[in-house]
């Protein structure tokens, strides 16, 4: 494989009831990502409540592999995050673009490799820039695709 960089989306908005769901799984009850009548009372992302942002590093973890077209079949594990910092509100229902440039590949044994890229998520609902920045560090595993010439 080669360095690559490129742009996806993550492909339907996030409404409210995914980071319900994703503050009740992690404990996560914090008005701004649970309550949207007082978001909107007290005027909070234009009056929407705000993604999580460990939801958004997760969704974030999830396109990688598409963004940067690793091949079906392999797997990903993610080594370390790095520099993620959250820039500015997602407000929920907002869709999300991924990009993502690989800074370095090394092998790492016999089909496998270890990928670093940089990354930044966007919200449509967002215009001044990303919403999430990043490196992260993983180790891929890539499938072995049959021969099926005959």
């Amino acid at each position: 494989m080669t360095l690559s960089s490129t742009t996806a989306p993550l492909d339907q908005p996030i409404p409210q009831a995914t980071a319900d769901a994703f503050c009740a799984l992690t404990g996560d009850d914090q008005w701004i990502h649970i309550d949207p009548a007082r978001a909107e009372a007290e005027g909070l992302a234009g009056g929407d409540t705000v993604l999580p942002g460990a939801l958004l590093l997760s969704l974030a973890v999830g396109g990688l592999g598409k963004a940067l077209g690793y091949p079906e079949g392999t797997r990903s594990w993610q080594r370390s995050y790095e520099r993620v910092r959250f820039l500015r509100p997602a407000p929920v229902g907002s869709r999300l673009r991924l990009e993502a440039r690989e800074s370095r590949r090394r092998p790492a044994g016999t089909g496998r490799e270890v990928v670093v890229a940089n990354v930044s998520l966007y919200s449509d609902l967002v215009e001044a820039g990303p919403v999430m920045e990043g490196c992260f560090t993983s180790l891929l595993e890539v499938a072995v695709q049959p021969d099926t010439a005959e």
